[in-house]
């Protein structure tokens, strides 16, 4: 009879323990693992913001442009360059509306300076008089707009599959303005057309490792403006463009993590209807960008390299790039 007691007792007590225990994992479950998705880095996090959460970043920019690439592939110094240079912000936010849908919109602000001295040059590149320059390039640019969905909603077991689009809005200035003459003048900072971008992304998770891979389809509305001073209005219609990319990342510690993508676009040619109908040349080009971070709790800052490492039409210069990211 005792006995009895004693195990329906002890039986009691484990059936008590259990709810305990589950009660209590149940409550870690609702308020430690929101904060820990807070605190996740590159490497952990998902690929789009868990449901409720806002991040805010601004992105920096900076290049100085004197090198391009040829129709050769060739790397070249530009011609009459005074060494432009290019600064750049912009002011990123993105919330999650689920747990696999989330909303990105970009504005971005820039500024861009070339002054110096414009040689002037015969066919023999000879230099036959020299003109004092400066183009400014100054305004807020182009907004773009993020839709990102997970169709495979991935975990640090399993790999997630991601789709989305990336629609630019011409907000910024088409045409160039305060025109003095072909070298004294403001620059556009718009591109002047709707561009929409879908694309597909896949991340795995092999902690202290990760690996993202995705691939993008531009279409381009084309539209008309002004390329350069002086001239008249000009209709554009680019062909699409296709790019992809390959990021590599992984954990130093707990709070710095190193990645290195690397990215392919080409661009097709681009027709331009004036008084003429003109064909400008196809683009391509090859980048690796190494990215080194450093988690603090919430925030996350972030410096990185864009190396041109080959390309066609385009240019050859390195940029540099710091992010700045906070969770709310």
């Amino acid at each position: 009879m005792i006995t009895n007691r004693i195990i329906s007792s002890l039986i009691c007590l484990a059936i008590w323990l259990v709810i305990i225990n589950n009660s209590a994992r149940c409550q870690f479950e609702r308020q430690g693992i929101p904060v820990e998705s807070k605190h996740q880095t590159l490497v952990t996090e998902p690929t789009t913001l868990p449901k409720g959460f806002f991040r805010v970043g601004i992105y920096s920019f900076y290049i100085i442009a004197d090198r391009y690439f040829d129709e050769n592939s060739r790397r070249k110094v530009l011609q009459n360059s005074n060494q432009p240079t290019g600064i750049s912000a912009s002011l990123n936010s993105s919330y999650g509306i689920s747990d696999r849908l989330e909303m990105n919109i970009t504005v971005p602000f820039s500024r861009r300076i070339t002054k110096g001295i414009y040689k002037m040059v015969d066919i023999s590149g000879n230099v036959i008089g020299e003109i004092p320059m400066k183009v400014i390039g100054q305004g807020i640019g182009d907004i773009y707009i993020e839709i990102k969905w997970q169709v495979i909603q991935g975990s640090t077991e399993k790999a997630s599959l991601l789709i989305g689009n990336l629609v630019t809005f011409p907000t910024g200035r088409k045409n160039p303005s305060d025109i003095m003459d072909e070298v004294n003048f403001n620059e556009a900072v718009g591109k002047g057309e709707f561009i929409i971008s879908p694309f597909i992304g896949y991340k795995k998770i092999f902690y202290p490792y990760s690996l993202y891979l995705d691939a993008t389809f531009s279409w381009h509305s084309g539209g008309e403006k002004i390329f350069y001073p002086g001239e008249e209005t000009v209709k554009f219609k680019p062909l699409p463009t296709v790019s992809t990319a390959a990021k590599f990342s992984f954990h130093i510690n707990d709070w710095i993590a190193i990645s290195n993508m690397v990215f392919f676009n080409y661009k097709a040619k681009t027709e331009f209807i004036g008084t003429t109908t003109e064909t400008g040349p196809s683009t391509w080009a090859v980048e690796s960008i190494p990215y080194l971070y450093f988690q603090i709790r919430k925030m996350r800052l972030g410096q990185a390299v864009s190396i041109p490492l080959a390309g066609r039409n385009t240019g050859a210069d390195p940029s540099f790039t710091i992010i700045l990211q906070y969770i709310l």
